[in-house]
């Protein structure tokens, strides 16, 4: 069983214990939050590892840096590099069973202020285990009281490591309150997402998720959901979903790399009656990360 405090690191270049990963208290990264990340699945099957959707995850960063205006990932390193680190990070860390890698680039300088532009940049890299993200397989939700970043402010769709103290002060209301999940409304009233993951709300047979003017993240799960719609001729609609609307729905869940495909079944109290799309979708994602769908090969690298 894989235990993160024993695993193997990659840090400036190097591959080191976990527990030698560590950044300044100077660093730009701790004192502003200035790093940006991803993180992917590796499902092991048959004896073979494979990294679900490694080019996506890749261009996302290169898609955060660029909005943050620091040196853009794709010039830091190639994808052909970021794949063969990834591959020996894994091989390193002898891997027997489905994990997540998180990988975060981020400004590597100390007490420089706030500033991005031109500095210098690392990137890091480690395993951890793949289990249920809830701890179980439908979760209670509540609307949280603060409301989502806006693009304008922090943009939402660069995954910033700093601007996620929005999504832990919404997780932190909602455990105490003792829901799992918080659910996000952005500064216009519409619904957002939730804390680290994007919604779906199913309604009369379609299936609708917050466009991309809502504030969100545009998640590569959330377009594996969108994907697997078209291919089971589900109907998808991105748009701009108020709160009566999502609860009123027959069915919610939410989508994300450490949550994978998971069903709401309450919003403040309120049950969400039905799960059975739900489930079809969780059953071809699942289908989907072990290579069992025809059509979506593709978004697997073999390690």
């Amino acid at each position: 069983m894989l235990i993160l405090e024993n695993t193997t690191s990659y840090l400036r270049g190097q591959f080191i214990p976990f527990k030698d990963a560590n950044l300044s208290i100077a660093s730009s990264s701790v004192l502003y939050g200035m790093s940006i990340y991803t993180v992917f699945n590796v499902i092991y099957k048959d004896g073979e590892l494979y990294a679900f959707r490694l080019k996506d995850h890749y261009n996302r960063l290169c898609k955060s840096s660029l909005i943050m205006g620091m040196t853009t990932f794709d010039k830091f390193i190639s994808f052909k590099n970021f794949e063969k680190i990834v591959k020996e990070l894994l091989i390193k860390n002898k891997l027997k069973e489905n994990a997540l890698v998180r990988v975060a680039y981020f400004i590597d300088e100390n007490a420089i202020g706030t500033k991005i532009h031109g500095l210098k940049t690392e990137m890091s890299a480690y395993v951890l285990p793949m289990k249920l993200f809830y701890g179980k397989p439908a979760i209670d939700t509540c609307i949280s009281s603060w409301i989502r970043i806006a693009d304008n402010m922090i943009p939402p769709r660069a995954k910033v490591n700093g601007s996620y103290a929005n999504a832990c002060l919404m997780k932190n209301e909602a455990l105490l309150k003792g829901f799992d999940e918080a659910i996000a409304i952005n500064s216009a009233g519409f619904v957002s997402e939730a804390t680290v993951a994007n919604i779906f709300m199913v309604k009369e047979g379609k299936l609708f998720t917050p466009d991309t003017q809502s504030d969100i993240l545009e998640g590569i799960t959330r377009n594996t959901v969108i994907e697997i719609a078209k291919l089971k001729g589900i109907v998808c609609i991105e748009k701009k979903i108020t709160k009566e609307e999502l609860m009123s729905a027959d069915e919610v869940f939410l989508s994300g790399s450490s949550a994978n495909v998971i069903s709401v079944k309450s919003i403040d109290g309120k049950n969400i009656p039905k799960n059975k799309m739900t489930k079809e979708i969780v059953k071809i994602y699942e289908d989907i990360r072990v290579g069992e769908v025809e059509g979506f090969g593709g978004w697997l690298t073999k390690i």
